[in-house]
């Protein structure tokens, strides 16, 4: 498992919101259209690269931690009463 993105990201996922994320078969990951397509990017992947699986059901699909959230919505919170102080 990589390291989290951030310190709220879920650790369950790597904060992707996903669980089974494949690369895109059919561009290879890269996003483009194979050549001779008219459209810009990957249809099936449409341009990501990747192919998701289920939602992270520790995240619900959010790509954050909860409780991680939590705690930094009430300090935020705390914060703002004390400037309006």
């Amino acid at each position: 498992m990589e390291q989290p993105k951030g310190p709220l990201d879920c650790l369950d996922c790597d904060g992707q919101g996903h669980i089974d994320c494949k690369t895109c078969q059919s561009c290879q990951g890269a996003g483009d259209a194979p050549e001779g397509v008219m459209d810009v990017y990957c249809e099936p992947c449409r341009g990501d690269g990747r192919k998701y699986g289920e939602p992270c059901p520790a995240c619900e699909g959010t790509g954050f931690n909860r409780e991680r959230l939590e705690e930094y919505r009430r300090a935020l919170a705390k914060r703002v009463a004390a400037w309006q102080q």
